[in-house]
């Protein structure tokens, strides 16, 4: 009977180790959880505003300042253009 008492006991020992060890490894698990989601929702953000910047990069009035002031590019005027009719040889 004494066997069978300390047998019990040493299970039941065992048990309640595993139980702690378990919640402790949920409670981590949880933590790292959020850790992961509270930066995914900041990657998510970042990937948000770079693509309001991509859009306003891009527009054409940015460009066309871009290419006047860096590039000295100016549109064409209707003088400075030439114009080949079909069929004439110059």
């Amino acid at each position: 009977m004494s066997l069978r008492v300390a047998l019990l006991t040493l299970l039941l020992v065992f048990s309640a180790m595993a139980l702690v060890q378990s919640r402790y490894q949920e409670r981590r698990l949880y933590a790292e959880m959020e850790k992961l989601e509270k930066t995914s929702q900041k990657l998510q953000s970042d990937i948000e505003n770079m693509q309001v910047q991509r859009l306003a990069l891009g527009t054409p009035a940015r460009i066309d300042a871009l290419v006047r002031d860096r590039l000295g590019m100016v549109p064409i005027r209707p003088n400075e253009t030439l114009q080949y009719s079909k069929g004439s040889s110059q």
